[in-house]
């Protein structure tokens, strides 16, 4: 490589390059010289200092010309955090938007830009929740504050808070109810012939359905009005936005209605239960009964303690007559059941005939009580023999000092039994008699809890339909 030629690679061209970084870097400062422009920020200081200089922000706009500061609303709601059925409450989360004209913030030949700077400085609405239990404002990442000066004077404040406002629940219907819940704001230090609040023209309440979805509420509307009202310290100017919550009856009919059918259900097997079994038909309806006060508590304790009837007590009330009728349907069979064997079963001394041809049992009966008075001279004996074989036909047991029987046959067949011999049909009688009583309650407790149900859902859900259509 030649002198020229080194000379030209290790020197001109490093050298060149370094000029064109010098000029780049220059070009990029006087770019950002120009992004910045300097003079419209001077400009726009200076305009914010004069607007605040000599401003008392006591004084509302239009003082002292008659007139009132008319400030008109509008919301746009975030979310919707809960509704709390037992606190009678709800909360949100909203941006407030306010406007209104302030003629001492004209200015002209400049934009100024959304500050939050000089919120202090400036009058601003007495707005307040009369509804509210609680309210804060957010401060993260920053004061969640803004306002917006035009032209012509016109002022945007917005901020974002979230609120706690109580809520007149009505729970008559509940769990198949609407609530609707308000939330009121109005001045709290100016009358309305000094300050006026109002709706916005163009959409004054902005949702999205994102953002309003709750576990057990679906958000069917939302309406705008006023409130004005009229106190002994004057009238006061009030709007008032309404929100329409409808319950999704989801949750309830999986953890209560169903349960509890299936309870009333369960309670019915009973009726298939031979009358005999005591222990596992008491057993049954009152674990039924027991399970049922609890599911009732259960659901009472998320309610605030209301002194009418809601639509779930009706429920409960009837389900809970359905699983105790159950169990008294089984005590009122046993008893009769059981008071009939007895009286049949009593001993009698009188004479009773029988027609051995009517029934095989009463044959086989009184020819055992025939071998016995044949084939036995002694009385004790013949007695032990009797009742050894009293026992597997079932019959009572023989009276001390009493005949262990006396039988006399007729020409017509008839046998005169002194005591009771044999009273196998008579017992049967007095089971087929509890068990007609279980065969109708099994098809007219179904039958009856069907007709309920097709009542109980029918009112409701058309109420709760046609409530919609009023709104």
């Amino acid at each position: 490589m030649t002198l020229k030629g080194f000379l030209f690679v290790f020197v001109f061209v490093p050298s060149c390059v370094l000029c064109r970084r010098i000029r780049g870097t220059g070009e990029d400062v006087e770019t950002v010289e120009v992004e910045r422009n300097i003079k419209q920020e001077n400009e726009t200081i200076e305009t914010f200092r004069r607007l605040t200089n000599g401003y008392d922000k006591s004084i509302r706009p239009n003082f002292g010309t008659g007139r009132p500061t008319d400030v008109r609303v509008d919301i746009y709601v975030a979310s919707f955090d809960s509704v709390r059925e037992s606190h009678m409450d709800y909360s949100l989360t909203l941006h407030l938007r306010q406007r209104w004209v302030d003629t001492r913030l004209r200015h002209e030949g400049i934009i100024l830009p959304p500050t939050s700077h000089i919120i202090d400085d400036i009058w601003l609405p007495d707005i307040i929740f009369t509804n509210a239990k609680e309210a804060k404002f957010h401060d993260i990442t920053f004061l969640n504050k803004v306002v917006n000066i035009s032209e012509n004077g016109e002022v945007l404040y917005i901020t974002r808070l979230s609120l706690v406002l109580s809520c007149a629940m009505d729970f008559h219907h509940f769990p198949l109810d609407q609530q609707k819940c308000e939330m009121e704001m109005e001045s709290f230090k100016y009358t309305e012939d000094e300050l006026q609040y109002r709706w916005v023209d163009d959409e004054p309440a902005e949702f999205h359905g994102n953002h309003m979805k709750l576990p057990q509420y679906d958000i069917s509307g939302i309406h705008i009005g006023t409130c004005n009202k009229v106190l002994k310290t004057g009238a006061y100017s009030c709007i008032v936005v309404e929100y329409l919550f409808s319950r999704n009856i989801g949750y309830y009919l999986l953890q209560t209605y169903i349960p509890s059918i299936l309870l009333v259900v369960m309670s019915w097997v009973s009726f298939w239960i031979e009358i005999k079994s005591s222990p596992a038909r008491v057993a049954l309806g009152v674990t039924t009964v027991l399970t049922m006060i609890t599911a009732t508590n259960g659901v009472r304790e998320d309610l605030p303690h209301v002194s009418y009837v809601k639509a779930i007590d009706v429920w409960f009330a009837v389900c809970l007559i359905f699983v105790i009728g159950a169990l008294l349907e089984f005590a009122i069979v046993h008893h009769f059941s059981v008071t009939k064997v007895k009286k049949k079963n009593q001993w009698t001394n009188s004479p009773t005939k029988y027609d051995i041809s009517d029934n095989a049992e009463i044959e086989s009966c009184i020819k055992l009580t025939i071998v016995d008075k044949t084939f036995d001279d002694n009385e004790n004996d013949g007695r032990q023999r009797y009742d050894h074989r009293r026992k597997n036909y079932h019959d009572p047991p023989t009276p001390p000092g009493s005949p262990p029987f006396d039988t006399q046959a007729n020409q017509h067949g008839e046998v005169s039994i002194l005591g009771s011999c044999c009273h196998t049909d008579k017992k049967e009688d007095s089971y087929l008699f509890g068990k007609k009583i279980d065969m109708f309650c099994r098809f007219a407790f179904p039958l009856t809890f069907m007709i309920f149900n097709i009542g109980y859902w029918g009112y409701y859900v058309r109420s709760k339909e046609e409530g919609m259509f009023d709104v």
